[in-house]
């Protein structure tokens, strides 16, 4: 996997690929703003960390925080 390699720029387009794919798979906006918070677009990881949490998946408090979320 891209992210293992620091290749986040890859894994950002990889994950945006699979969401298009299945926009309902909680685990792809999780990875997608993983990626993205490392990249620094806090916003974007932010937004997507949420959208995880909406589709049911649980997100550790503390990257939730790290994103700007409580």
């Amino acid at each position: 996997m891209f992210m293992r390699r620091y290749e986040h720029d890859l894994a950002l387009a990889d994950f945006s690929k699979a969401i298009k794919l299945d926009s309902t798979a909680p685990i792809y906006w999780l990875n997608c703003s993983r990626a993205e918070n490392t990249l620094g677009k806090r916003e974007e990881a932010k937004a997507d960390a949420l959208k995880a949490q909406q589709l049911g998946i649980q997100v550790e408090d503390a990257y939730l925080k790290e994103v700007g979320i409580n």
